[in-house]
C-alpha cells in the first residue's frame, strides 16, 4: 500500500497558500505562474519572476514573456494559474500591472496554454483580473486560506523547507570576511604544497589525496561525526575544485545519499572562499539543489556563481538549463556529459 500523501489543490485560494511551499520561500514582488495539466489539473513546474522595478506602469511586452509560457509547455502544462503578488496600491480604482496581465493573456494564448486564472494577491487576500462578477470576485477579494493539512503532510513527507525569504537563502551562503581572511592566508601555504608536488613530479597524486579529503569530509558529515573544516584544507579543497575533471566527480555526491552532506560542504566553503574561487562550490551546491528540485537554491547560488565569475561555464550552463526550467534529471544527463565539453 503506497502512503505516500497526495497533493489536492482546488481552487485558486489553495494553490495560493502552497505557493511558499512549491518554490522554498514566499514570494514577494513576483510574478508566479503555475502550470496544470490533464483531467485532474495535477501540479506541474511553478516559474518565479520579478516584477518590473520601474512600477507598475511597465511591462514586459508578450515576446518577453514567451520564454515562461514555453517553459510552462514543456513540462507538459496544458493550463496556467498565474498570480501577481505584490504590495502595490489601486490607481483610481484601476487594479497594479494590469498591462502586465494583458499581456501575458496574449502570451498564455499565442503559446495554447489555457488561462486557469490571473489573480492579484495583495495583504493576504486574493481577486481575479478576469472575472467582472463582483459577487463572484469581490473588489476587496478573498482571504488566502491558511495552508491545507493535506499541504503539511506532503511538505513534511517531501522534506520541503519554507524558508522566510528569497533573502534567507541568499544569507544562508553569504561570505563571512573573517573567514576569508583566514582562507586567503591558508592559500599562501597551498601554493607552497602544489609547486613542491610540481617539481616532485607527484602533482596527480596530490590531486587524489584531496579528491580523497573531499570525500572523507562528505562521508564525515553525513556520519555527524565531521570537526569544523581547518582553513588549510578549505584551501586545498578551493584550489583543488579549479580542476575540472576533479569538480565533475565530487560532483556525482548529488545524486547520492550523500547528497544533503556534500551540501552542506559547499555552502561551508561560500562562507569562506573568495571570488573567483567561489564560483566551483556554488555551481556545485546549484546543481545539487536542482537535482532534489530546489529550483530557489539553485538559483541563488548560480547568482553567487556568475557573479563571482561571470565566465564559469559550468554555471552558465546550469544557468541555461534552470531558465529554460528542465526537469532535475537533467542533472544526471549533465554529469555524464564530458568534463571537456561542458566546461
Amino acid at each position: 500500500m503506497d502512503s505516500t500523501p497526495k497533493l489536492r489543490l482546488s481552487g485558486p485560494g489553495s494553490l495560493i497558500a502552497a505557493v511558499p511551499h512549491l518554490l522554498g520561500f514566499p514570494p514577494e514582488q513576483s510574478l508566479v505562474l503555475v502550470g496544470l495539466s490533464g483531467p485532474r489539473s495535477r501540479v506541474g513546474i511553478t516559474l518565479r519572476a520579478d516584477l518590473p522595478l520601474d512600477g507598475a506602469d511597465h511591462a514586459p511586452s508578450v515576446a518577453e514573456l514567451a520564454p515562461l509560457v514555453e517553459a510552462l509547455r514543456r513540462d507538459g502544462a496544458s493550463e496556467c494559474l498565474a498570480m501577481i503578488m505584490t504590495d502595490c496600491p489601486d490607481d483610481d480604482g484601476l487594479a497594479p500591472y494590469v498591462d502586465l496581465v494583458a499581456n501575458l493573456d496574449e502570451a498564455l494564448f499565442e503559446g495554447r496554454v489555457d488561462v486557469g486564472d490571473i489573480v492579484l494577491v495583495r495583504a493576504g487576500r486574493w481577486r481575479s483580473y478576469l472575472c467582472p462578477d463582483p459577487h463572484c470576485c469581490p473588489a476587496q477579494g478573498s482571504a488566502v486560506p491558511a495552508p491545507s493539512g493535506e499541504l503539511a503532510a506532503y511538505a513534511a513527507y517531501s522534506g520541503a523547507v519554507v524558508r522566510d525569504s528569497r533573502t534567507a537563502l541568499i544569507d544562508m551562503i553569504a561570505p563571512d570576511s573573517e573567514a576569508i581572511s583566514a582562507t586567503e592566508r591558508a592559500l599562501g601555504h597551498v601554493g607552497r604544497e602544489m609547486a613542491e608536488a610540481s617539481s616532485a613530479g607527484t602533482s596527480d597524486a596530490y590531486r587524489e589525496r584531496i579528491e580523497e579529503l573531499i570525500d572523507r569530509r562528505v562521508r564525515a558529515v553525513a556520519a555527524g561525526t565531521a570537526r569544523s573544516l581547518n582553513h588549510r584544507d578549505a584551501a586545498r579543497i578551493s584550489v583543488a575544485l579549479i580542476d575540472r575533471p576533479l569538480r565533475d566527480r565530487v560532483a556525482g555526491h548529488c545524486l547520492r545519499q550523500t547528497a544533503s552532506a556534500a551540501e552542506s560542504l559547499w555552502i561551508d566553503l561560500l562562507r569562506r572562499l573568495p571570488a573567483p574561487l567561489d564560483a566551483a562550490p556554488a555551481t556545485l551546491l546549484a546543481l545539487s539543489s536542482w537535482a532534489r528540485g530546489d529550483g530557489a537554491m539553485a538559483n541563488v547560488a548560480l547568482d553567487r556563481a556568475l557573479d563571482s565569475d561571470p565566465g564559469y561555464s559550468l554555471a552558465q550552463l546550469v544557468r541555461t538549463a534552470l531558465d529554460h526550467a528542465l526537469p532535475p534529471a537533467t542533472v544526471r544527463e549533465m554529469l555524464d556529459f564530458p568534463a571537456s565539453e561542458a566546461g
